[in-house]
């Protein structure tokens, strides 16, 4: 992934190239009712017909992997049962030194992911054999293991298994880990990062040393200070009321962790946006508004530890806001992150608190703060006047709490590119200075015309858009349970597009809802 390229979009273009649109992370609302439990996975498209049954990696699945591929060099994959090829060629390009073989290469192979359907009793005798290689047993990942009936399998060949055994919850369907011999301790402390402690229950300790992941390295932190913190779990694979893909604050005792009320944090795939705008854009100076217990200011700071980080929030709003600053300082400090908390008020102290805190103008913003439409446009007024001239400002939850009319009205006034990034759980928007547009700022999206082709498929396939009466009444609702945008009403009826349109502001769905306009990040990419 050189010069800030991601993954999934160079595989999406070789798709596109054999004449497959591959749909990945598109709003479940969009869709079908019976297809939105898969929405966040990949589904490969051609004439408008599925060309297989199956799915392929979600974009957590692709972090995970992306991740391990970092910490684990193996010679040879092999994938059983692979749909329509995603998945293979996904591995392939996190893994360009390795051989990738067929279903008849598996007794040689030192990492085995195993997807698609299968008959649970030959899967688990399998599984059995592969344990029993002797000193040489394989690393094997039961991709979807969850969800596509694999856990029984899963769950009795783990028993036997002669290494360590991993289910991970922080990935679409909950992969399931049996570690072979040859598995390094690095890679074995990135793969328990992606379990946390199981469905019901906060993370339990484990390494935060460089190897791992950054949101492992942000819990260590957490964890020193006697708390914890839950983020990155799907909601389909727990029975807990808060959304645990956004990050949430416990009290550290493991027999009863207590929650804290002091807002959330952004969730996994937030902080992966801003890793991969890392690869590309390297601010001086980042602004916060908004920071709660601190999970997006120290994250922000280790992303980029060559910038100063300004983090501003209102201790007026009482509660657990004095508590959330004091131990953001304390964690910034025991880091040696250069991360300041400002207590104070937009839009009256963002000036001052740049003028006093910061060496010039504002690179990189994140506005995180009190979740309103006139909120959000003080907000974004207040930052706007202290920006550099090459700038990026991202917006939390503009979907999840209802601030898209907000969103849309500073776009439409703002000079640069932008848009939403529907495929981060909370919704981000995103803008960014006209000056960067020399070095091609761009989507990771799929592009216009895939998205076209998406709609007009799904049109066919189940006819007018439902409206979503799941909720109370609004224009615009984002379903925390599914990561998708849902239209509701108060009652459930069916809608035209021409309807739809005009509940979003007269933005065609192409290009704003429909399209994902920014997948994760703002990728900037030299020309």
């Amino acid at each position: 992934m050189t010069n800030g390229a991601v993954l999934w979009t160079d595989v999406e273009d070789e798709f596109s190239a054999a004449g497959v649109t591959v749909r990945l992370g598109v709003p479940a609302g969009l869709l079908p009712v019976a297809e939105r439990g898969l929405a966040d996975h990949a589904v490969g498209f051609k004439e408008g017909q599925p060309v297989a049954d199956g799915v392929g990696f979600s974009l957590y699945d692709i972090m995970f992997f992306e991740t391990l591929s970092q910490n684990f060099a193996p010679r040879r994959i092999v994938v059983r049962s692979d749909d329509f090829g995603w998945n293979v060629a996904c591995l392939r390009r996190l893994f360009p030194h390795a051989t990738l073989g067929g279903q008849e290469e598996i007794g040689v192979a030192d990492l085995i992911v195993i997807s698609g359907p299968a008959d649970a009793e030959v899967l688990e005798v399998e599984i059995g054999l592969l344990g029993s290689c002797g000193d040489a047993w394989p690393t094997v990942i039961v991709w979807n293991a969850a969800r596509d009936g694999h856990w029984p399998a899963f769950d009795a060949a783990a028993r036997t298994w002669p290494g360590e055994t991993v289910a991970l919850w922080r990935t679409s369907g909950c992969a399931g880990v049996l570690a072979g011999a040859a598995l390094p301790p690095r890679a074995l402390s990135v793969i328990r990062a992606f379990a946390g402690a199981g469905p019901w229950a906060v993370d339990g300790p484990a390494a935060g040393g460089p190897e791992a992941p950054l949101f492992q390295r942000l819990i260590a932190l957490y964890q020193a200070q006697g708390f914890d913190v839950m983020v990155g779990i799907e909601n389909r694979n727990h029975d807990l009321r808060k959304d645990t893909e956004l990050a949430t604050l416990f009290t550290g005792d493991p027999a009863a962790p207590e929650y804290c009320d002091i807002g959330q944090g952004i969730a996994v795939t937030e902080l992966y946006f801003f890793e991969c705008l890392a690869r590309v854009f390297q601010p001086r100076n980042i602004l916060i508004i908004g920071s709660a217990f601190g999970w997006s200011t120290l994250g922000l700071g280790l992303i980029f530890p060559g910038a100063r980080v300004v983090a501003l929030d209102n201790l007026s709003l009482g509660g657990e806001v004095a508590m959330g600053i004091d131990l953001t300082r304390r964690i910034a400090r025991d880091a040696g992150l250069n991360v300041t908390v400002v207590e104070g008020a937009s839009p009256g102290d963002v000036a001052g608190a740049v003028n006093d805190h910061l060496d010039g103008p504002v690179d990189l913003a994140f506005i995180d703060g009190l979740d309103t439409e006139v909120q959000q446009a003080l907000d974004f007024a207040a930052v706007r006047d202290v920006l550099a001239t090459s700038s990026v400002i991202a917006f939390h939850h503009v979907l999840l709490l209802n601030l898209l009319s907000g969103f849309r009205a500073i776009q439409q006034d703002w000079q640069g590119g932008g848009g939403l990034m529907t495929r981060t759980p909370s919704g981000m928007g995103c803008l960014y200075s006209a000056v960067l547009e020399r070095i091609r700022p761009s989507t990771f999206p799929s592009r216009s015309d895939r998205m076209r082709s998406i709609k007009r498929a799904a049109v066919r396939r189940r006819g007018p858009l439902m409206v979503d009466s799941s909720f109370s009444s609004a224009c615009v609702h984002h379903d925390r349970r599914h990561t998708h945008v849902a239209f509701v009403h108060d009652r459930r009826v069916q809608i035209s597009d021409a309807d739809l349109h005009r509940m979003i502001g007269g933005n065609p769905l192409d290009r704003d809802i429909g399209h994902q306009v920014t997948v994760l990040a703002v990728q900037l990419f030299r020309a």
